[in-house]
């Protein structure tokens, strides 16, 4: 029964189950037990035990794997991967030697929605953690 599960692929690479299964634990930190199971041309689906560790994922939240954006959506039967709609995903941009004055809120999410649909600037670049990137 796939009643929690859930269905990604991360855009551009192909992780091993080794490398899924680090990811899941660090990343989305289930509280219960999930089955992983790999698909084909790169999706996966993982079905959590419990209907809170779904919710979890979509409250939100980027998710990355490096620097590399996933596509997730909600399974559904009769999953067809030759069918979905891969248009929009999360990408990360990072901008070496943006001066000091340009690392304010509104002006990070104008450049943001130049090149897109600006959705948040890492908690990093907020507390102006580096200097040599935002």
């Amino acid at each position: 029964m796939k009643d929690h599960a859930v269905v990604g692929k991360f855009i551009g690479i192909l992780p091993s189950e080794k490398a899924l299964t680090w990811w899941i634990n660090t990343t989305w930190k289930p509280q219960g037990h999930y089955d992983l199971e790999l698909g084909v041309k790169g999706f996966f689906t993982v079905i959590f035990l419990h209907r809170e560790d779904q919710n979890m994922i979509f409250e939100g939240n980027l998710y990355f794997f490096n620097a590399v954006g996933i596509y997730l959506r909600l399974w559904k039967e009769r999953f067809n991967p030759d069918k979905e709609d891969l248009t929009v995903a999360p990408i990360s941009i990072r901008m070496y030697s943006l001066p000091s004055e340009y690392w304010r809120d509104d002006i990070l999410e104008g450049i943001g929605n130049t090149l897109g649909s600006f959705m948040r600037a890492s908690e990093q670049t907020r507390r102006k953690r580096f200097t040599s990137y935002a």
